[in-house]
């Protein structure tokens, strides 16, 4: 059985980015730069809307998936997981929201992701691997 769940977009990662992209803009409106200004912005906003479309996460047996645009590709055994729980770190992560869950696998590793059907995809883990640990209140 395969599933994939998307990433949750949280507006609090898209409004600061596209204010900061249109003050930009506006400030440059009546420069000459304006025009270099555009360009180098756009592949930016290209490569934004490709990471935030681009980002989510595939249940695939006993492996999970997690895909980021072409930056991030991991694999991990669900059977290696010990443990998920809600985090609040504003760390890098192949989530497009900052309501995150962290997964613990193996003795020291761990990845954050957002999965929008978040409840679903933590009973799709637990179904594969009941012993995982599941902390999602602090």
């Amino acid at each position: 059985m395969t599933k994939k769940y998307k990433s949750k977009i949280g507006l609090e990662l898209i409004i600061p980015f596209l204010a900061i992209w249109i003050s930009i803009l506006l400030l440059a409106k009546d420069d000459a730069a304006f025009w270099t200004m555009l360009i180098v912005l756009f592949p930016i906003l290209l490569f934004t809307i490709h990471m935030f479309s681009t980002t989510y996460y595939i249940i695939e047996g006993n492996e999970l998936i997690i895909k980021s645009g072409f930056l991030f590709n991991r694999s991990i055994d669900i059977n290696a997981i010990n443990k998920i729980s809600k985090s609040y770190s504003i760390m890098s992560a192949p989530a497009t929201s900052f309501d995150r869950l962290e997964i613990r696998f193996n003795t020291y590793d761990h990845v954050q992701i957002s999965p929008k059907l978040r409840d679903d995809f933590i009973a799709d883990i637990i179904a594969t691997n009941p012993k995982v640990e599941i902390i999602l209140k602090k």
